[in-house]
C-alpha cells in the first residue's frame, strides 16, 4: 500500500467523524432548542416560580462535583430550568454503561 492511500484513507477518516459529530451536534442543539420553546410555554401559564416545578427536564447533564481523590458526587441538572434533580445513578447492562 503506498503512502498516499493510508493519507487519503486518514483524511476520509476524519471528514466521515466530522460529519458525524456535526449531524449530533446539530440534533442536539435541535433537542435543546424545542425543550426550550416549551418550557417558555410553561413560564407563560404557570409563571417564573411554578415553572421549574412543571418542567419535563428532557434534556439533562451529568455533572460531578467534589475533592478529586476523596469524594466524588455526580449529579443530574436540567438544562433547560437548571433545576439539580439529584444523584445521577449508573446503569450497567452488557451493552454499555450510562448515566441515568
Amino acid at each position: 500500500m503506498s503512502p498516499l492511500y493510508i493519507l487519503g484513507f486518514i483524511i476520509v477518516f476524519f471528514i466521515v467523524v466530522a460529519i458525524v459529530d456535526k449531524l449530533h451536534r446539530d440534533r442536539e442543539s435541535k433537542k435543546l432548542r424545542a425543550a426550550r420553546q416549551e418550557y417558555l410555554e410553561i413560564e407563560q401559564k404557570y409563571g417564573y416560580a411554578g415553572a421549574r416545578e412543571h418542567c419535563p427536564h428532557k434534556v439533562i447533564e451529568i455533572g460531578q462535583t467534589g475533592v478529586p481523590g476523596v469524594v466524588t458526587v455526580t449529579s443530574k441538572w436540567c438544562r433547560v430550568c437548571g433545576k439539580n434533580l439529584g444523584p445521577a445513578t449508573l446503569k450497567t447492562s452488557i451493552l454499555r454503561n450510562r448515566w441515568e
